[in-house]
Order: structure tokens, then sequence, then C-alpha cells
């Protein structure tokens, strides 16, 4: 059965539909593992959605890209730091980039992983996104804190607290810049 039908007032023949909302624009939104995730809260207080975990793998994100792109609330700009944790492919890559592709930017994070030899692998198929993207920008953050072992915990991968503000400060600008 159906179940009962709704008691309308006097004079009142049609029952008023939901109104739904429109869905809500995310201005920026960042998705990342473990790297990122330890910056989570500094970027959250910049007005960030932040999508990250332990452990993530690269094609962890397609379902995460597909769900806000479903629900319409890709804004502008999408930041991606991923490929921390193992050897990822081009193909992989190019799947990610597919629900992004109405996005205006995509910011992509080079990875810092100097006890792996899949950094160089893993940075080369980043690097290459710009050439294969419009909308791709890459943000050289292997280059950036090369220099800078202060900047990370002993396993020389995680930002500690001084390295997650550079961090931010340089997503910040690549956003702005």
């Amino acid at each position: 059965t159906i179940g009962p039908r709704p008691t309308l007032p006097a004079g009142q023949t049609t029952v008023p539909m939901p109104t739904t909302s429109p869905p809500k624009i995310i201005d920026v939104l960042a998705v990342g593992d473990s790297v990122m995730l330890g910056s989570a809260k500094k970027l959250a207080a910049k007005g960030f959605v932040v999508d990250a975990a332990k452990n993530r793998q690269p094609l962890d994100a397609l379902q995460i890209f597909n769900y806000y792109r479903a629900t319409k609330e890709l804004g502008n700009t999408v930041i991606i730091h991923l490929g921390t944790n193992g050897t990822t492919k081009p193909g992989i890559f190019a799947k990610l980039m597919k629900p992004l592709s109405g996005v205006k930017k995509v910011i992509v994070l080079t990875i810092r992983v100097p006890t792996r030899e899949y950094e160089k692998i893993n940075n080369d198929i980043i690097y290459a996104l710009a050439a294969r993207h419009k909308n791709v920008q890459i943000l050289d953050w292997f280059t950036i804190s090369k220099d800078h072992p202060e900047w990370f915990a002993k396993d020389k991968v995680h930002p500690n607290a001084v390295g997650q503000d550079q961090y931010v400060a340089a997503i910040m600008k690549a956003i702005t810049g």
C-alpha cells in the first residue's frame, strides 16, 4: 500500500512539493593524501573544503570528483595533492581530470618523497598534466620544499607546523597568482 493521503487544508486541492535549494558551490575543493591531511585545518581556515585521507591513492579521488560534479558543487578551483603513497600512472591522472574538465583552475601539487624511487616517476606524470589539460596549473611543491628539510617531520615527507604554513602559503599564492 502507498500509505495515507496527506490531509489538505480546506480549499487546497494539491499538496505543495518540497522545495530544494540549489547546490552550494564549493569555492575551493582540496583533495589529497596524508600530506594534505596534516594541513587540513589550516586550509579549512582559509575557506577550503578539504577531503584528505591517510594512504589515499590517486584513483581513490575519482569518486570524490565524480560526486561533486554530479551534485554540481564544483566551483572554480580544485587543489589536488596525490601520489605520495606509491607509483601511479598517467592514465589514472587522465581519469581524474575528466570530471574536472569544467573547473576553471585545477592546481596539482608535485610530491616530495625523497626515500622512494617513485617520487620522480609520479612527479613526471604530474608535470605533464599542464600540457594535456588547459585548466591545470602545476604547483611544484617538490622544488619549493627540497632545500628545506626543517619543514618536515623525521619521515622527510609530512610537513611539520612550519612546513604546513609554507604549504598553505604556496597553495594560496598559486590560487591568487
